[in-house]
């Protein structure tokens, strides 16, 4: 009945995890303004906007880089028959089990003629590193396929695009 009477109340906070909110607006810590805690005051921006404003402020310290541009999102293809032809031509080479040469993963191009089970990968800031486990039954099938794709793109492109 309330609603009816005096309508919904509008929470633009809806969707805000209710820790964020405290952290930013919570009722402990030194006043905002005099006399209040800090919830629920109002500037000339909305709540949202200030809550955008105060987490990018905080989050500035770590942006440690100018920004990126963002890649250009264009078919690598010269038309939409060459794309046709690579995904039809990707599933042969997919089902005919065919492995790339020159990227890594075809068992000439092997240290010592194995596929390597480890990978050292570093991390954190001081780079330790870590050995990853990479059984071959798992990973070196998913790595043909990576391969695959690039390898068969590229013969495509030159195949459209050289002279």
């Amino acid at each position: 009945m309330s609603e009816l009477q005096r309508g919904k109340y509008a929470d633009e906070f809806e969707n805000v995890h209710p820790d964020i909110l405290d952290r930013y607006f919570g009722v402990n810590g030194a006043p905002s303004q005099r006399d209040h805690s800090g919830a629920g005051n109002s500037d000339d921006e909305d709540g949202i906007s200030k809550l955008d404003n105060m987490i990018s402020t905080d989050q500035q310290s770590h942006i440690r880089h100018d920004p990126v541009d963002v890649p250009k999102h264009a078919a690598p293809f010269a038309s939409e028959e060459g794309e046709d032809i690579f995904y039809a031509a990707l599933k042969d080479v997919s089902a005919a089990g065919i492995v790339p040469r020159d990227l890594g993963v075809h068992d000439s191009e092997w240290d010592g003629g194995d596929y390597s089970t480890f990978e050292a990968i570093k991390s954190g800031r001081r780079g330790k590193l870590l050995n990853m486990v990479l059984p071959f039954d798992i990973w070196w099938p998913k790595a043909v396929a990576w391969a695959q794709g690039p390898d068969l793109m590229m013969r495509i492109w030159i195949i459209e695009n050289v002279d």
